[in-house]
């Protein structure tokens, strides 16, 4: 809380994201330098973290936003000094799921090579493979032409 004796004081800031089980961007910090003078050093400046979607259901994650204060004058107490990390908490809002298409075409039992068929999707991205098994609720009339699950 005293004004520098010279030089200019810069205050960088950087989210440190997860890096496990995968990398990923979880939040990012604008701007990334903060400039502080003889005449604006008790001017309050602001940095902003946005959290960043990322379509992965991986629940709310903590990161920490870590700084670096360099002043251009070494001399200066201000050069250098360690400022504690900022823990910060991105709220997931990405939810896991699948969703099936509409059935396109009609099965015709007098003409077996007539078939129907639907698209699956994942609503998120998984974080690994994801199994989908599908069964007929009556074989007499109709069945599963592959191997009876896709795995994406």
């Amino acid at each position: 809380n005293t004004q520098p004796t010279s030089g200019v004081v810069t205050v960088a800031a950087a989210a440190v994201n997860p890096t496990t089980p995968v990398p990923r961007t979880e939040g990012v910090v604008t701007p990334g330098i903060l400039t502080f003078t003889g005449s604006n050093w008790n001017v309050a400046q602001t940095f902003t973290v946005t959290g960043q979607d990322d379509d992965v259901n991986d629940g709310d994650t903590t990161y920490n936003v870590e700084f670096t204060v360099v002043a251009s004058d070494t001399s200066i107490p201000y050069h250098g000094i360690a400022v504690p990390a900022v823990p910060i908490t991105n709220t997931d809002n990405d939810v896991a799921g699948v969703t099936i298409g509409s059935v396109v075409g009609s099965p015709e039992e007098a003409d077996p090579s007539v078939t129907g068929a639907f698209v699956v999707t994942l609503v998120t991205q998984p974080s690994g493979d994801v199994t989908v098994e599908f069964t007929s609720s009556d074989t007499d009339e109709g069945d599963i032409v592959n191997s009876g699950d896709v795995t994406a």
